[in-house]
């Protein structure tokens, strides 16, 4: 196991997932990504049920890295960093931090270059690693039909509370139009597909 004191940590990053979580620090050192608590570096983050993503992963460890626009009705500008490690360990970094109810600070400024470093360091370490954008094919598909479901429901439920078949197209109609800047960039940034990128020199 390596001590602490060999570790110089080149870039680091700070986010706050949510209200429930600590704020993390990611740390990107020489050869390995560093994560803990801030301001209580000793302690190992969970961040899955039953698994937990080590404090100290080299990079040749990662496996895979998943790059996602992943808003949600309150942090509508979020996007993820996925990561997949040796044994099926998996963690994520976020854009945005929590900053108080209903709150969320856009940290992209710092985000985007630690991603950026981290994803070129990985590459370097392990040439092999499956770097992908967007959703996987099954939940790229499922949640489209599911949008789909809903505004053909919507259509349904104001017909029977009586709203005209052309009155309830409108107003399905100005429910997407109202949404169809974030629905379009959803769906053009998690189109899945494998990322080539040039050789590395």
């Amino acid at each position: 196991m390596r001590s602490e004191a060999t570790i110089e940590a080149d870039f680091i990053y700070t986010v706050r997932r949510n209200a429930l979580e600590p704020c993390l620090r990611w740390q990107l050192a020489a050869d390995a990504l560093i994560c803990g608590e801030e301001g209580e570096g000793q302690k190992r983050v969970s961040c899955r049920p039953s698994r937990q993503w080590a404090r100290v992963v080299p990079y040749c460890e990662i496996v895979e890295i998943r790059l996602s626009f992943d808003p949600t009705r309150i942090d509508t500008n979020r996007y993820r960093c996925a990561l997949r490690g040796s044994g099926g360990i998996r963690t994520s970094i976020v854009s945005t931090s929590y900053a108080g109810f209903a709150s969320f600070e856009d940290r992209g400024e710092q985000y985007t270059p630690f991603v950026l470093d981290l994803v070129r360091r990985v590459r370097l370490a392990r040439p092999s690693v499956r770097i992908t954008t967007g959703l996987s094919w099954p939940s790229y598909i499922l949640q489209h039909g599911l949008l789909m479901l809903a505004l053909i429901a919507l259509v349904g439920v104001l017909g029977i509370a009586g709203v005209p078949a052309l009155g309830s197209t409108f107003v399905s109609l100005a429910i997407v139009i109202l949404y169809c800047g974030v629905l379009w960039r959803y769906a053009r940034l998690n189109l899945p597909r494998d990322l080539t990128l040039p050789p590395l020199k």
